[in-house]
């Protein structure tokens, strides 16, 4: 599914989205990957921010946020620094 919105100047904005739990008692507490992605995407939707589900969606299981060495956080960092369509990074927690 892709979720198109334009901004007040009648522009697409690009988001990309980031989800990550690091243990499966996050997940128990309501901060599933499905969970987190629900309400980004509910986000990016009520704040005008296209995101293609195919493409702008990055996830990392089991990954401790102390460092940012995971796999899918560092896609996600050079897609931000090689496309310049890209205007938001949406996350539910730090």
């Amino acid at each position: 599914m892709k979720i198109t919105h334009k901004n007040a100047t009648n522009k697409l904005m690009r988001a990309l989205i980031y989800l990550r739990v690091s243990t499966d008692k996050q997940a128990q507490k309501g901060l599933s990957i499905p969970a987190q992605k629900e309400r980004c995407l509910l986000y990016a939707k009520d704040h005008g921010y296209e995101v293609d589900e195919e493409t702008d969606i990055f996830v990392d299981e089991g990954e401790s946020a102390r460092t940012s060495n995971r796999p899918q956080f560092q896609i996600l960092w050079q897609r931000c620094r090689n496309d310049k369509a890209v205007r938001a990074v949406i996350f539910y927690d730090v």
